[in-house]
């Protein structure tokens, strides 16, 4: 898999599931390569927390990764409980979901400024995050999610 993220950077994912990263790391979370690689990475540079990945999606300031079906995210993401309702950054990727909602059969992630979706094989899409705009698709109010939302009216 291969994603861009918002002009900010890059991530491949190789037939053996590493994850390469080049582009800017701002505050060592953004690519999730850590402070040792600097603010502007020039040439891919393997993502070391991370192994057994099928999938990345970028968004901003960090993104998400695909392995078996958990989720995990890295970076910003709106520094509320975005990732798995304990909030802040994150410089090394975090389980997304949470305790009550766990997201373990993902077959597909996407990203976005400050939130992720997940399809799931059960059926459906999961989202997490800002809601500002009504981009969790859950029916609700928009208003920003520490849990995991159900995305509604899908066929």
């Amino acid at each position: 898999s291969l994603a861009h993220g918002s002009a900010r950077g890059t991530c491949a994912v190789t037939s053996g599931g590493q994850v390469y990263c080049w582009g800017y790391n701002g505050s060592a979370y953004d690519l999730g390569l850590g402070a040792g690689a600097g603010g502007n990475v020039v040439t891919a540079t393997l993502m070391p927390a991370m192994a057994g990945v099928a999938e990345v999606a970028l968004a901003s300031s960090g993104g998400c990764l695909r392995r078996g079906g958990e989720v995990w995210c890295l970076g910003y993401l709106g520094g509320l409980a975005l990732i798995d309702g304990l909030g802040g950054s994150a410089v090394t990727p975090r389980r997304a979901g949470t305790a009550l909602f766990p997201v373990d059969d993902a077959v597909a992630i996407a990203a976005g400024r400050e939130l992720w979706c997940a399809a799931r094989a059960s059926g459906g899409v999961v989202c997490m995050g800002r809601d500002g705009q009504g981009q969790l698709g859950n029916g609700l109010p928009m208003t920003d999610r520490s849990t995991v939302e159900t995305a509604v009216g899908l066929p």
